[in-house]
């Protein structure tokens, strides 16, 4: 996942909801797709919740742009709670002839266990949101005193030749995405060498009859060798088959005799 951290892009390096420094790192190229993109949601979604985390009360609030509330939802269990149902389809669906919740933006408030509340931004509507589409773009032709204005104020499209015979160019919208990363894990039957956790000490981490890289790689469709330093190349995994394990994501390496740790 890519977050917004109050301005700073940060990748996570684990499976993580929190703001530990170790479980993320900072990006500098901010033009990536980030969680904070993520605002499109039909009216009845899944809140997702791990287990893990021992949640058993979370309360959701729903504000309008006014920050009048129209609908609180409060859930509690005795055993921890995980990936809640969260109905925002009607004011009060118990009652007959209900009011429905108008398509819109809101603001989403969540606060789990008493503890500090998360606002979400978030965008209402059934009618465009499909969980099998890539991604969702709202062109607008003119938005006030904004760069992403299609129209200059002069109410002419951007594309255009100007007085001195010059082309102004529209601007030039993207939607990027990094690739998924993993920790790539070696491992070999019986302990690795000395002169083999010596040679990748920088860049490995040494456990019984494993190595670990300190940071995830990314994946690409054609693997590329993990370099480490200027001279050696360490084995990529020959099958991009991934493993979750601890909260974190691993490709597996198997070192043999025919597939050496090191080469030069």
């Amino acid at each position: 996942a890519i977050n917004d951290f109050g301005g700073t892009v940060r990748e996570a390096l684990q499976f993580t909801d929190g703001s530990d420094a170790t479980h993320w790192e900072d990006i500098d190229d901010k033009r990536f797709v980030t969680d904070a993109d993520k605002v499109l949601l039909p009216h009845h979604f899944i809140f997702p919740i791990n287990p893990t985390d021992g949640i058993t009360e979370v309360n959701f609030v729903l504000e309008d742009s006014t920050t009048t509330v129209i609908k609180t939802i409060n859930i509690t269990g005795v055993d921890p709670l995980q990936n809640v149902p969260v109905n925002f389809e009607f004011v009060d669906e118990t009652i007959d002839d209900p009011v429905p919740i108008d398509s819109g933006f809101y603001n989403l408030k969540v606060q789990k266990n008493g503890g500090p509340e998360v606002v979400y931004a978030v965008n209402l509507n059934d009618d465009i949101y499909d969980k099998y589409a890539f991604a969702v773009i709202d062109i607008r032709m003119d938005e006030v005193a904004s760069p992403f204005s299609l129209l200059d104020a002069g109410g002419f499209l951007k594309t255009r030749i100007n007085a001195a015979n010059e082309k102004v160019s529209h601007p030039i919208f993207e939607i990027r995405f990094k690739n998924r990363r993993t920790y790539w894990r070696y491992n070999k039957e019986g302990d690795f060498s000395a002169a083999d956790i010596a040679a990748t000490a920088a860049h490995l981490d040494h456990s019984p009859e494993m190595l670990i890289s300190k940071k995830p790689k990314g994946l690409t469709e054609t693997l590329v060798p993990f370099l480490n330093g200027a001279s050696l190349v360490l084995p990529h995994p020959k099958i991009p088959s991934i493993r979750v394990e601890n909260q974190k994501m691993y490709s597996e390496i198997f070192i043999n005799q025919s597939n050496r740790l090191l080469n030069n």
